[in-house]
């Protein structure tokens, strides 16, 4: 989170939160928007179903389930696709289970309408090829959705670990302002330089190395708002040769 209380932080900020409730609202949208023409498209197959099909045979209902269970198989892909706290990325990732949702709508409404008019078959027969065809969407969506969470998952911690190079060069941007010395200011800037062209993938062995980092940045800016100047020196060489450790061990560890 930002930390700074500047005037620009504050206009980002709630540009940053109006942007989150309309992306919120156009999710919401989608998925009405995506139900209605769900339910139209179904209506519009009960009405051609119900029209031309004469004899209501065991066989006709039972592809009528099968495939109503395809439509509503849209419906739950799209509730979970298009969650109230779905982001644009969720969407994104979660366009494999559309295409396979569509697929296995579009399939059983071709076996369906096979069975509907197609003489000499038994009902078990019908319910067999169907069920064998729910089976094979039922794997297919469980595993776009466990590869959807795996992605999401490797990219929330590849976040996270480039979150300690983001807020140390931000903690450092923050004390910029508040060092009035021409030679302090200018190893700070170093400082800043350094942190900023470093690596930002983190590695879990370089735990204990982060947080003595974190440490001493913190008593840097304790210094700071204290003005011991010769103090701020030493720490910013320390800090400035922990960071060059770092860097050197974040390129053995790739």
């Amino acid at each position: 989170m930002m930390r700074i209380s500047t005037p620009s932080a504050a206009i980002i900020n709630e540009g940053w939160s109006i942007f989150k409730k309309r992306r919120t609202e156009v999710m919401k949208k989608n998925t009405i928007i995506l139900g209605i023409i769900s339910g139209i498209v179904f209506m519009l197959y009960n009405i051609i179903v119900f029209t031309f099909v004469g004899e209501k045979s065991p066989i006709f209902w039972s592809a009528y389930i099968f495939t109503s269970l395809a439509f509503m198989a849209q419906v739950i892909a799209f509730s979970i696709l298009y969650k109230k706290d779905a982001t644009i990325k969720d969407v994104f990732l979660g366009i494999p289970l559309t295409i396979i949702s569509f697929l296995y709508l579009l399939i059983q409404v071709v076996v369906g309408l096979i069975f509907f008019i197609a003489p000499d078959i038994s009902l078990s027969v019908t319910n067999v090829v169907q069920i064998v065809i729910l089976t094979a969407y039922m794997i297919f969506a469980v595993s776009a959705l466990m590869a959807k969470d795996v992605v999401k998952n490797i990219s929330d911690k590849s976040k996270q670990k480039v979150h300690f190079v983001k807020l140390l060069e931000d903690d450092v941007i923050s004390l910029q302002s508040r060092i009035k010395e021409p030679e302090l200011q200018t190893k700070l800037n170093l400082l800043g330089e350094l942190i900023r062209f470093s690596d930002p993938m983190s590695h879990p062995t370089l735990s204990l190395l982060e947080q003595n980092i974190s440490r001493k940045v913190v008593f840097l800016t304790e210094k700071v708002q204290s003005g011991a100047t010769n103090e701020i020196h030493l720490i910013i060489d320390e800090i400035a040769s922990l960071m060059e450790e770092r860097n050197r061990k974040c390129k053995l560890l790739k």
